[in-house]
């Protein structure tokens, strides 16, 4: 069984495969993606995954704006997944600062040593192990979250065995309502579509909605931070409260 599993957005074929034997020496191992998209979808399949992104000429992170852009986007889409960028040598401070002020949890210069890489990911891996068990630890006690819509109020109710405690969330009458949309459909996927209808039904497609959706969501996310309640991300289809 792997200790560690390990996404790579690279352009470079060759540098990938430099990579597969050091990482499989160090417990680990190595998938080529191509895109944020792809990403996404397979982190879900792996157990403590982490992302390397080679941000010098490639094309998937330029399309999204650069390497800064791409981990806001990366981070807002997936605040769990361990992200690490990797730069041309001599790379400014600032450019560095940059990445991680914009949600890289580390940041490594070529030329790679990929024994040494591999060592780097597998510890990062561990300790992204290790909060998402505690996570776990907290997600284990008995939450609900209620809405009470004529006075647009929400509440979570939390037993942790020594007795119940009723906390008021506090959303803006937008967050309100997608969480409402959210909570009504529970463990089931809400389109892009879906939230335009309901929300912003003046707007063309689910497409324009999309920004101030993901900037809503995110801004829910830090508020339930702590809860067990999940909105998870399907991307390019919608969002499910779990």
């Amino acid at each position: 069984m792997r200790e560690f599993s390990t996404l790579f957005l690279t352009g470079d074929a060759e540098l990938f495969n430099i990579c597969r034997t050091p990482f499989a020496d160090s417990g680990g191992d190595i998938t080529l993606v191509r895109s944020l998209k792809e990403a996404l979808r397979l982190a879900g399949e792996h157990s403590s995954p982490v992302l390397l992104a080679d941000c010098d000429g490639n094309p998937e992170i330029a399309k999204l704006g650069g390497g800064e852009a791409f981990f806001r986007k990366a981070r807002e889409l997936t605040p769990k997944l361990v992200l690490v960028g990797i730069v041309e040598q001599g790379a400014p401070t600032q450019k560095i600062l940059g990445l991680l002020k914009a949600g890289a949890n580390d940041v490594v210069q070529k030329p790679l040593r990929p024994r040494v890489l591999a060592e780097q990911v597998k510890a990062l891996a561990r300790l992204y192990s290790k909060t998402a068990k505690k996570q776990s630890r907290l997600s284990s006690k008995t939450l609900q979250l209620n809405l009470d819509v004529a006075s647009r109020r929400c509440y979570f109710k939390v037993d942790d065995g020594a007795g119940s405690q009723r906390v008021e969330l506090r959303l803006t009458r937008l967050e309100f309502a997608i969480l409402h949309l959210l909570l009504e459909r529970k463990h089931k996927l809400v389109t892009y579509d879906e939230f335009r209808k309901r929300l912003w039904p003046h707007a063309a497609s689910g497409g324009d909605i999309t920004h101030t959706l993901l900037m809503h969501l995110t801004n829910i996310r830090k508020k339930l931070k702590g809860s067990s309640v999940r909105i998870d991300n399907l991307w390019g289809e919608g969002f499910r409260l779990d």
